[in-house]
């Protein structure tokens, strides 16, 4: 039985090792994202993932500025609205996510565009071609 486990084990980590197109960097997502947060902006991002950008946080003892946590792009946005709105995703289907559907976190990313036009711009997404993103919504200027 041993045996049998131990065979098991080693293929699953030649697969992963041979295939590597099939992580995601959350790591890179979060050193990227708590380098540019400021005080007041709000981070967007699911409830687990967000556990992720934490412990990231945690372990490379990162001190960010106070900002403001939400699940969803689609909530109202705090009073005063913040300079920055960053959205953390992977842009990854997963069908075992219940809810989950292809397009999903650019779909919410188009919903946040249109429902703020001309208060917020988006910068393009880091990395551009990765399967976690970090989009950055700037305020365009001007009162709220």
């Amino acid at each position: 039985m041993l045996l049998l486990i131990m065979l098991q084990s080693a293929s699953a980590i030649r697969f992963t090792y041979r295939q590597l197109q099939f992580g995601e960097d959350w790591r890179g997502a979060a050193v990227y994202l708590w380098s540019r947060v400021g005080s007041g902006d709000e981070v967007v991002t699911e409830p687990y993932r967000r556990h992720t950008l934490d412990y990231y946080r945690e372990t490379r003892g990162v001190n960010v500025p106070p900002f403001v946590s939400s699940d969803s792009l689609a909530v109202p946005l705090p009073i005063p609205l913040p300079k920055n709105v960053w959205y953390v995703a992977s842009v990854r289907f997963n069908p075992y996510w219940k809810g989950d559907r292809p397009g999903a976190a650019e779909t919410e990313v188009q919903g946040f565009l249109d429902a703020h036009k001309g208060s917020y711009f988006a910068v393009a997404p880091y990395p551009e071609s990765a399967p976690v993103k970090v989009w950055q919504f700037t305020r365009c200027g001007g009162s709220p």
